[in-house]
């Protein structure tokens, strides 16, 4: 699916990693983010993109920090 023209926004983004082993893992999720991105033209449907993203992170690192404080 390719945006429509008339986009008023731009984003750049850069995830680096020098961890051999996570370095693809940061590179796919680069690559994920992009993939949306390229694909939604509409500010507010970015907006709650993003939005998901940063639910699911604080909801995964709160069980994070949950199973590592029982240690």
């Amino acid at each position: 699916m390719e945006t429509g023209g008339d986009r008023n926004w731009t984003a750049h983004i850069v995830i680096a990693c020098d961890h051999g082993g996570l370095r693809s893992h940061f590179q796919a999720l680069e690559a994920e983010l992009l993939h949306v991105l390229a694909r939604v033209d509409e500010p507010k449907d970015i907006r709650d993109y993003l939005a998901a993203l940063s639910g699911q992170s604080k909801m995964w690192f709160t069980k994070y920090e949950r199973l590592h404080a029982k240690k």
